[in-house]
């Protein structure tokens, strides 16, 4: 019973043993609903997960919920990443299920909230799910599904239009977290001895990733990083630099950023450094639906600026000029290529991850040998 109350401890569930009952369950709504649909995503193999799924949600069809997503995904231009997707379904299929007990979201948070277009998009699958399934959400469940997507934050709003309306809505209602960035960057600047503060990329990147990082401390959703060691190691300067950003973090938002979710701040910071001096035409080998392989491209491009240009091409393509011009090949499988990039799966962040760290090792690699090719030289020279 220790080792089930180890699993459990990170929700905050804890396991009681009463005489006449036997074990019970003691736990806050928010935390039970978080425990289940974490189980699900990362403890369940994919070919396990409908038929446990099934089991679960016994008597409910969540086959009609999948199709519920789908149609409002469309219908506002959204593309979720499967996990993300997965996660959505699971906290609705919960707030049916389980829809006699409450969650609970503090009202000045709900107040927050209703600014965004997440809260919008929440309430659309909350209304359409009453129609289908006869059941009535309350408005913290629609809160709290709306946590629930803007702590994932792999969202992707297809359109010009559509993304300039939700950037134009965090600059406006994201005041304190662009006051925030804007303040590192000027700090970075002066610790790296680099112009970040003029890197708008750089700029718009941590505004984006810093929104879903805010969330996912506020609401306890815990978020595990395996290349900090990593990290830490590689990108030594910049994250001993780091120590600013946990100061600001603490000032602006009256939180302790974990180093796990700084590790990802220190990828986007060292990936500004490295663009100012290497970026790279890349070709994605789709060996799977383009409708998937532009959803990767897009992942990639946001993640990895470095990357400048991405051009999709099947593996029958390679006397294709933007092949044979390419720098980087990006493949799920070996295509014998000195410039392959294998990685297996690039919509997880453990797959944009890895490409990362490949790419940063080629270019370790590269300054490597052009240092040796200048010792070279020198020796050379002071021989003659």
């Amino acid at each position: 019973m220790a080792g089930v109350q180890m699993q459990l401890d990170p929700w905050k569930i804890l396991i009681l043993n009463d005489r006449k009952a036997g074990y019970m369950l003691q736990y806050h709504e928010n935390d039970f609903r978080n425990a289940v649909a974490a189980f699900f995503i990362c403890s369940v193999r994919d070919e396990q997960r409908s038929r446990l799924l099934g089991q679960y949600f016994r008597g409910l069809d969540l086959a009609w919920l999948h199709r519920i997503i789908v149609r409002q995904e469309h219908e506002w231009h959204l593309h979720f990443s499967d996990q993300v997707f997965l996660e959505v379904l699971l906290h609705l299929a919960l707030a049916i299920q389980r829809k006699n007990q409450s969650v609970t979201i503090r009202a000045e948070d709900a107040r927050m909230l209703e600014r965004y277009n997440d809260y919008l998009f929440a309430k659309a699958i909350c209304q359409e799910t009453e129609q289908i399934f006869h059941v009535s959400f309350s408005e913290e469940d629609v809160c709290f599904l709306t946590t629930r997507i803007m702590c994932a934050g792999f969202v992707r709003i297809s359109g010009q239009e559509k993304m300039t309306e939700t950037w134009e809505a965090i600059r406006s209602y994201d005041t304190n977290l662009v006051n925030f960035v804007d303040e590192v960057l000027s700090s970075m600047t002066v610790i790296l001895n680099s112009p970040l503060a003029a890197d708008q990329k750089l700029r718009q990147s941590l505004i984006l990733h810093l929104r879903s990082t805010v969330f996912r401390l506020r609401h306890g959703q815990q978020r595990n990083n395996e290349l900090l060691q990593y990290i830490k190691t590689e990108y030594n300067s910049v994250y001993t630099a780091s120590w600013i950003i946990s100061m600001l973090f603490e000032k602006y938002f009256d939180l302790q950023i974990t180093d796990d979710e700084l590790g990802y701040i220190v990828l986007l910071i060292q990936s500004a450094l490295e663009r100012r001096t290497q970026e790279y035409n890349a070709v994605i080998l789709a060996d799977f639906a383009r409708s998937f392989a532009e959803l990767v491209s897009q992942r990639i491009m946001r993640y990895i600026p470095e990357i400048r240009q991405i051009d999709i091409l099947s593996r029958y393509e390679t006397d294709n000029p933007h092949y044979r011009d390419a720098d980087l090949i990006i493949t799920r499988s070996s295509c014998a290529d000195p410039r392959e990039m294998v990685v297996d799966n690039l919509l997880s962040e453990d797959g944009i991850l890895e490409l990362k760290q490949k790419i940063s090792r080629r270019q370790k690699n590269r300054f490597s040998a052009s240092a040796h090719f200048l010792q070279s030289v020198l020796l050379f020279s002071l021989l003659t």
